[in-house]
C-alpha cells in the first residue's frame, strides 16, 4: 500500500478563500485526497513536525478541525530523529526553509512515495530535491494535490 505524507498546507487548503480558481482547485483535490485517505486507499504518514506546525494556526476552530482530521487519518507518526535532522540540514542547501526541509526529510526517511504539497517553492525546486534524495537512496515524488489525484490508481 502506498505511503504518502501531506504537507500542512494540504490539510489547511479547504479552509482558504476559494474565490481564486487555483486555490479552489487545490482545495477540491485536497478534499478528494482526504476522502480517499478516509477509505484507507493508502497510508497517511504524519510527523511531529506537522503537529508542531499546527500550533501556528491562529484560528482555534480551524486548528482543532485540522488536528482531529490529521489524527483520524494518520496510520503512522514519524518522529524527527538525528537521521531526519541530518538529511534536513543537507536539504537546506536547496530549500533554505528548515521546516520544509524537515517535512521532506521525514517523508523520505519514513519511506513515503509521495509528499503532497501546495507550496509553490517546493514544487518549483522538486526536481533538484528529488535528485538529491535519490542520491541518498530515497525515492520521493513531490506533487501537488491535483498531480497526486491525476496519478492515483486504486
Amino acid at each position: 500500500m502506498k505511503k504518502i505524507m501531506l504537507n500542512t498546507n494540504v490539510y489547511c487548503r479547504p479552509f482558504d478563500d476559494k474565490s481564486d480558481a487555483e486555490i479552489k482547485s487545490e482545495s477540491d483535490h485536497a478534499e478528494e485526497i482526504i476522502n480517499l485517505a478516509e477509505l484507507k486507499k493508502f497510508k497517511i504518514i504524519a510527523s511531529d513536525i506537522l503537529y508542531a506546525e499546527l500550533s501556528l494556526i491562529n484560528d482555534m476552530r480551524k486548528r482543532d478541525i485540522v488536528f482531529n482530521e490529521i489524527k483520524s487519518l494518520t496510520d503512522e507518526i514519524v518522529i524527527a530523529d538525528s537521521k531526519i535532522h541530518e538529511l534536513a540540514r543537507e536539504l537546506n542547501n536547496i530549500m533554505s526553509d528548515y521546516s520544509d526541509d524537515l517535512h521532506i526529510a521525514s517523508a523520505a526517511v519514513s519511506g513515503c512515495e509521495f509528499l503532497v504539497t501546495c507550496d509553490k517553492q517546493l514544487i518549483r525546486l522538486r526536481s533538484k530535491i528529488e535528485t538529491f534524495l535519490l542520491s541518498k537512496g530515497h525515492k520521493l515524488s513531490i506533487v501537488t494535490p491535483k498531480e497526486f489525484i491525476s496519478s492515483y490508481q486504486d
